[in-house]
């Protein structure tokens, strides 16, 4: 069953993340910075954490806003000096990831609605739960009248091209930093 997620739902978001998706900023700087961005999501009038619920747990998460710069701003006022070290760490542990870094921090498109994840846990794919969840995400963005929304992911995801192109979405554009590829794919609303 698809709901909101409230308070009590972030260790488990954040722990379902951290063991499915494993790639992006958000994973790269930790738990602690991405439970406050899932935090803001469910605080934030203007963005949305939903979540596939069976047997009371967690095993599928969106989440989206209906402007991404405003999102990311708002996760950045709650936490910078924690991003800052997050960055700074990860730098050093890590220097390729200044790349992912710098992408991240200055990506900008002409869509202000983004879903930023959705993702299924492993063992649990292949039963329509990402399907309902686009499906929820969508109403989401209808109710807010929002005309389209992209979605970002790496061009090498190749779970992600099938499962966004046999929901509708067109590839909008080929994003390059360096040696990272990414797609953005856009979904029009009627």
């Amino acid at each position: 069953m698809i709901s909101y997620c409230k308070k009590e739902d972030l260790e488990e978001c954040v722990s379902l993340h951290v063991n499915t998706l494993r790639e992006g900023l958000f994973y790269e700087l930790g738990e602690n910075i991405l439970k406050k961005a899932y935090y803001t999501a469910i605080t934030d009038p203007d963005s949305f954490l939903i979540a596939n619920k069976e047997h009371g747990r967690i095993n599928g998460i969106a989440l989206g806003t209906k402007n991404i710069d405003q999102f990311i701003e708002k996760v950045r006022s709650k936490c910078f000096f924690d991003i800052l070290k997050g960055v700074i760490k990860l730098v050093i542990k890590k220097p390729i990831s200044i790349i992912t870094v710098i992408d991240s921090v200055f990506y900008t498109g002409k869509y202000k609605a983004e879903l930023l994840f959705l993702f299924v846990q492993e063992k649990e794919g292949r039963r329509g739960i990402g399907t309902r969840l686009i499906e929820r995400t969508n109403e989401i963005f209808k109710k807010w009248k929002v005309k389209s929304y992209r979605v970002v992911f790496l061009d090498s995801n190749e779970k992600a091209k099938g499962f966004y192109h046999k929901k509708g979405f067109v590839l909008s554009n080929k994003h390059a930093f360096l040696n990272i590829r990414k797609l953005v794919y856009v979904k029009t609303l009627t």
